[in-house]
């Protein structure tokens, strides 16, 4: 019995000896929970980053590089398949306007909520990312364009309903479409056509969708073509203003004159575009007129007047180019006047364009108070009374009234002294002398 007692306590020592060289089962249990927790807080932390690395920031939305690369993965799998992709570039109406007018607060508030609508409108499986700006595009996977015309008219309708108080700020967006595989089959195409077809929804008038059409792809070539021309034309212009540092300041003077003129008579948009770019190329004919005629301090022969006033239909022609007959137009006929006695063609009121009838004041007033070398320059008081006094002979008296009351009322301010000063020495600087304007 004892034996049997001294044998287990010899047992009993022997495991308890043991025990004390195993590892301690619960402190390693401990550790490893704590690594199995930092492993999935670390696993968290790289998938914050990886999607903060796709993510637009204040959207929400893809981001550029993650929405080119989902398209991309997108237009692959739809080869494969064999299914449309519509294609949608859209952007915010007036959404530089809507900035400067409310502050960038509001104009991150606005882009985050049209995102939101975006996002929660749109389908499972389709793609929406912002591309920077205003600028959107979104993928519909397996539409048609009646399908994607669809859905971009239940985009448009909910953004046009966002309220944004305490203020009222009406927001639109314009879309253009294109579909592959049919107009493009990569990424970077699809936007490049998707964008011309926006480009045409802003022309039409916007809060719209134009889906792309080849039609569009040569009014695109012919719109870049009238660009690169104006370009050119526009380098004829300066050209012209080195041969007369005068005409250079005279034709930027003319534009502001017009412009601001044009709008008190209620001109708005292309047209008053159109009006500013011919207040400064109005004197682009002059390029013909040789500089013996151009820089004469005597009084002009008649056969140096005809030279002098051939530079209206110089001008008509040079511009022509343009594709835009408007304008050469309005040129031509700037030296018309009221009565019927001006040229090329003694053209008379109403049969004179309104645009050039416009043009006549603007450039009539500048001429009447910047320097010349056969006269003085006249104060804008001398210069509003001639300008009445001519008004219903050498001026459309409606037109006349107009600058002489935006004049009057301050609205639009005549060269000053100083600034008659600055032309006095560009001029100078230009021709080493006095430089002279005809026509």
């Amino acid at each position: 019995m004892a034996g049997m007692t001294s044998s287990g306590q010899a047992e009993s020592d022997s495991l308890g000896t043991a025990s004390k060289d195993l590892p301690d089962v619960r402190l390693v249990g401990g550790e490893a929970a704590t690594l199995e927790e930092k492993v999935r807080r670390l696993q968290a932390q790289n998938r914050e980053l990886a999607n903060a690395a796709l993510t637009d920031p204040l959207t929400g939305l893809l981001n550029h590089r993650a929405s080119h690369e989902q398209l991309d993965v997108e237009l692959q799998r739809a080869g494969r398949e064999q299914y449309p992709v519509a294609v949608l570039a859209l952007d915010i109406d007036f959404f530089k306007g809507l900035n400067d007018s409310w502050g960038h607060v509001w104009g991150d508030k606005i882009l985050r909520r049209v995102a939101e609508r975006f996002e929660a409108d749109l389908r499972p499986g389709d793609i929406c990312g912002r591309l920077g700006g205003d600028e959107f595009v979104i993928a519909l996977p397996k539409s048609n364009a009646q399908e994607g015309e669809s859905i971009f008219e239940r985009l448009r309708v909910t953004v046009a309903l966002l309220e944004f108080d305490p203020v009222h700020i009406p927001v639109t967006v314009s879309a253009g479409m294109a579909l592959f595989p049919f107009d493009a089959t990569t990424v970077t195409e699809l936007l490049a056509v998707a964008d011309q077809a926006l480009y045409r929804a802003k022309l039409s008038g916007r809060d719209r969708c134009v889906v792309y059409s080849p039609d569009l792809a040569s009014e695109e070539t012919k719109r870049v073509h009238e660009r690169n021309l104006r370009t050119s034309v526009e380098a004829l212009a300066r050209a012209v203003d080195t041969r007369n540092g005068y005409t250079y300041l005279h034709s930027q003077a003319v534009a502001h004159y017009a412009t601001g003129l044009a709008e008190r008579l209620g001109l708005t948009g292309q047209r008053l575009e159109m009006l500013r770019v011919a207040a400064i190329l109005h004197d682009v004919g002059k390029i013909g007129v040789p500089d013996a005629v151009l820089w004469k301090t005597t009084p002009l022969t008649p056969a140096e007047v005809v030279t002098v006033r051939g530079h209206s239909e110089l001008g008509h022609k040079i511009l022509t180019g343009l594709g835009v007959p408007e304008i050469p137009s309005w040129v031509l006929h700037l030296h018309e006047r009221y009565d019927g006695r001006g040229y090329p063609e003694e053209l008379a009121a109403e049969e004179i364009p309104y645009e050039s009838r416009i043009l006549a004041v603007a450039d009539a007033v500048d001429a009447m108070t910047c320097p010349r070398i056969y006269r003085v320059p006249l104060t804008p008081t001398e210069a509003l009374e001639e300008l009445e006094s001519g008004a219903g002979s050498q001026f459309d008296p409606s037109i006349a009234r107009a600058m002489i009351e935006l004049v009057r009322e301050g609205t639009l301010v005549l060269s000053s002294d100083d600034e008659q000063s600055e032309r006095d020495e560009e001029i100078g600087r230009s021709r080493g002398g006095v430089a002279a304007g005809k026509g």
